[in-house]
């Protein structure tokens, strides 16, 4: 369930957020000729950040300092992709725009020279979730903590622990604890060290060694659940490609539920300046992971996954993006997904916020698993808001609208039992988080 925070915040803290109109009277213009817009479109086309708008700064449009300070909070929150050339001029941005960045709640760092070579990012979230048909409900505490130590200029070690604790776990919750059963069934679970990879960056080459997350393309066929031991490699700009080998292990409360060997590969090519377009192939050992509750029974055939789609900005705060799955494992092994969303919310902004609509239709065998709750044997339409009332806080609300594709064991945990083509198990969830860095 890590995903489950670690998700929103992934595709949305990276995110450039709506501007505030409010609040931009407070602050003067920036005038075009400013060496900022210099900066920032390099930046842009870098891939560090998306710019102004739809990519550009709209010709010779003036933008206020407060504008021009949200372009560099969302510049920050990248330094980790950014080379020692584009680190440098996100610090002098910073700097220009300090008094902007406080106002907005952001902490001004120089992202070269931390004294101590350590930081750290945890998230502390609150969790309500419903699903009437499986019984899935999980009214819960998470706190997810990852930590980052400097080794040299191209290495970070990186860490990740996460721990749930359940407000008022029902008696069949709480005696599953320890059995090994999926983390919808069980009550209370930690995981440390479920993470732990060093972070290599050089010249146009980034890498991944030790155990991480692997998200291809939109994050439907492949989640976190499912950790990587092994090794990644990516590079590129325009068309940036990764490469991953190792072992696929599935990690559920108290233990390692199975490990299969895994390769994948992915390309994101920026078409325009405004759209991407995402491929991804993967190769598994076994049948694992196809829902979070399937029981290993000695196959290990090997099978493939593609995920590809595209995502577009449809104008200044309307993006779209979808995607097509198929897999090689039976006749029930092909997916669609798309979601349109207005506005992009940031947890370190207050008063941001995005709503949006996406529909899914994944059939029994079509992805292995995803953190974003998007079920196999499940199609719907799913709609929800993020908002940001205070800074480092995030509120997340989402209603889904779904039904079982085949007559089918459901896989979902507590119940289990047999769902049929057409029942409805509905999907709500409301879910409070606090950033803390």
């Amino acid at each position: 369930m890590k995903k489950s925070l670690i998700a929103v915040l992934m595709i949305v803290i990276f995110c450039f957020a709506g501007v505030a109109s409010a609040a931009t009277n407070s602050f003067s213009d920036v005038p075009t000729s400013h060496w900022a817009y210099s900066a920032v479109t390099k930046l842009a086309k870098a891939g560090i950040i998306d710019g102004y708008s739809n990519g550009t700064f709209e010709g010779n449009k003036t933008i206020t300092r407060y504008e021009m300070a949200q372009i560099v909070a969302n510049a920050m929150t990248k330094a980790d992709k950014a080379d020692p050339e584009q680190k440098a001029l996100i610090n002098k941005l910073s700097k220009e725009f300090a008094d902007e960045l406080q106002a907005l709640g952001v902490r001004v760092a120089n992202l070269e020279n931390n004294a101590n070579n350590f930081h750290y990012f945890g998230i502390f979230g609150n969790r309500f979730d419903h699903m009437k048909q499986s019984g899935v409900t999980d009214r819960s505490a998470v706190i997810v903590f990852d930590t980052f130590f400097k080794i040299n200029d191209n290495f970070t070690l990186v860490t990740q622990n996460e721990l749930h604790r359940m407000y008022s776990p029902t008696a069949e919750q709480w005696n599953n604890n320890g059995n090994g059963k999926t983390p919808n069934g069980s009550a209370d679970w930690q995981h440390f060290g479920l993470q732990a990879y060093a972070d290599g960056k050089f010249d146009g080459l980034s890498t991944k060694l030790g155990r991480f997350t692997y998200i291809p393309a939109y994050g439907i066929t492949h989640g976190d659940y499912l950790e990587v031991s092994g090794a990644q490699v990516t590079f590129g700009n325009k068309i940036k490609t990764t490469l991953v080998a190792g072992q696929d292990t599935n990690y559920v409360p108290q233990g390692t539920y199975a490990s299969m060997n895994y390769k994948a590969a992915d390309v994101v090519a920026a078409v325009s300046p405004v759209t991407n377009v995402r491929l991804s192939y993967q190769r598994n050992q076994s049948g694992i992971g196809l829902a979070p509750a399937v029981a290993y029974s000695g196959d290990d055939n090997y099978y493939n996954y593609f995920e590809g789609g595209f995502d577009t900005k449809l104008g200044k705060n309307l993006s779209f993006e979808a995607a097509y799955i198929k897999s090689s494992y039976d006749d029930a092994n092909k997916g669609y997904y798309a979601q349109l969303k207005y506005k992009n919310a940031i947890p370190f902004v207050a008063n941001t916020y995005d709503v949006y609509v996406a529909y899914h239709n994944l059939e029994s065998s079509s992805i292995m698993y995803n953190d974003l709750r998007y079920y196999p044997d499940m199609k719907g339409v799913r709609v929800g808001f993020h908002y940001t009332p205070w800074n480092s806080t995030l509120l997340t609300v989402w209603y889904d609208i779904q039904k079982y594709i085949d007559t089918t064991t459901t896989g979902l945990e507590p119940s289990g039992g047999t769902a049929y083509a057409g029942e409805k198990d509905n999907f709500f969830r409301a879910q409070f988080d606090f950033f803390f860095k």
